[in-house]
């Protein structure tokens, strides 16, 4: 957890001399899910989504962070959409949304 905290401190000083670029946010969103802060990886995550468009890893993350927030039937929506096109995901995705799938249902 430590480890995660001085990465989000480093990015957060990324952050400031490029405020709002979708791969810090990104970067951030996933920084937080790792820690527990759900609320805030969705809010970051939604917000690099809607500045660069559809990515498949960052779309994984967001399903994650609904799934640790609580919102189970977003997350299951994110997974299947996903699952639909598995030609568009690598093979450690396909693994990520199988698990989540398994989770969710």
């Amino acid at each position: 957890s430590a480890d995660w905290l001085i990465k989000l401190e480093r990015l957060a000083a990324a952050m400031r001399k490029t405020p709002g670029k979708a791969e810090l946010l990104a970067a951030r969103g996933e920084i937080c899910v790792q820690l527990g802060r759900f609320e805030e990886a969705q809010r970051d995550l939604q917000e690099a989504l809607k500045k660069q468009g559809r990515n498949n890893a960052w779309l994984i993350l967001l399903a994650q962070a609904c799934e640790g927030s609580g919102d189970r039937a977003r997350a299951l929506k994110i997974a299947k959409a996903l699952a639909a096109q598995p030609d568009r995901l690598d093979d450690a995705q396909k693994t990520q949304v199988r698990e989540l799938l398994l989770r969710l249902r």
